[in-house]
């Protein structure tokens, strides 16, 4: 009986043995505590209540006003100068306002949400409103009239990411326990709605490093555009554009293929179905074995919209 025992608890020894070291193999292991507060949002937006009201009236008799509200849920501070917010799906006109009313910036900067290092309490983000006051439907209908109201919201926003790569005297040397080159490695990205979601690191060669990641849409809403290009919608020349900076301190040479508009280690990249693979070299000189940190920055404008229905109803 003793015998039986002891092979069933060796058993559950192994299995707890793989199942921690499958565990410790995932770049983005949920139970490790990383420098952000993470989430895929940058700006959330919300009508405020009764701006715009479910019904309004015609003929002119029922001002109403819409009222935006933007709160940071992000990372990254915003200037009120790279906000725009706008109201679409409806004519200025039938309104009583002209295309200009219906555009506004905020009247003050959106600071981030943080974490508080030591005790890792979040600090929520700035919470503003853009308020288009005094909308009245001046033509007269016919029974009632649902119409769709959008709040359209474009701001320039980035992206925070850490990770670690393993520098070696002899790259090849697989008997050093300070780290390993050949393997994944933990990824973390400051929250927002672009991301880094994937980094390894190998050899490139003789006192050559390799390291890939990929960057990836990650918020479900809203589309990626060229950073301060308003999010153009004309053709696709700013469409799904995200500007890399990649930085290994103190260690100079790194050389990443595909960027564009830059210099060896930033420019533009462009997301295809949402996500691209990124690879870069790092020449080093080591005397010792050593973990060094990796910093990049992803930065772009994102645009995303609230939609409402209102609907118009007959005076009676």
């Amino acid at each position: 009986m003793r015998a039986k025992e002891t092979i069933l608890v060796s058993l559950i020894l192994v299995v707890a043995f793989f199942m921690m070291g499958s565990a410790g193999c995932s770049p983005t292991n949920e139970n490790e505590v990383g420098p952000y507060l993470g989430g895929t949002k940058g700006i959330t937006i919300t009508f405020a209540p009764e701006a715009p009201p479910l019904e309004v009236f015609d003929a002119g008799v029922y001002p109403f006003d819409i009222s935006i509200q933007l709160t940071n849920s992000g990372e990254w501070e915003i200037k009120k100068d790279d906000i725009i917010v706008r109201i679409l799906g409806i004519d200025p006109a039938d309104f009583s306002k002209t295309q200009a009313d219906f555009s506004m910036r905020p009247f003050e900067d959106l600071l981030p949400s943080t974490k508080e290092p030591d005790t890792g309490t979040q600090i929520a983000g700035t919470t503003t409103s853009v308020d288009f006051q005094g909308l009245n439907y001046k033509n007269p209908v016919t029974g009632n009239m649902p119409m769709p109201v959008y709040a359209d919201v474009c701001y320039l926003y980035g992206t925070n990411v850490i990770s670690q790569v393993c520098v070696k005297k002899d790259p090849t040397d697989t008997s050093s326990k300070v780290c390993k080159i050949e393997e994944d490695k933990s990824v973390y990205s400051s929250g927002a709605p672009v991301q880094v979601i994937y980094f390894h690191q190998s050899i490139g060669g003789k006192n050559l490093l390799r390291f890939t990641f990929t960057v990836k849409k990650v918020q479900e809403s809203g589309d990626v555009f060229e950073k301060s290009s308003k999010c153009n919608t004309e053709g696709i020349l700013h469409e799904n554009k995200v500007w890399v900076e990649v930085n290994v301190p103190e260690m100079p040479g790194t050389r990443c293929a595909g960027l564009q508009g830059g210099t060896d280690n930033t420019g533009f990249v462009t997301l295809y179905n949402g996500q691209r693979t990124i690879t870069c070299t790092q020449p080093i000189a080591a005397e010792t074995d050593y973990v060094k940190n990796l910093d990049m920055k992803l930065i772009y404008d994102y645009r995303d919209q609230l939609p409402q229905i209102l609907t118009i109803k007959h005076t009676q």
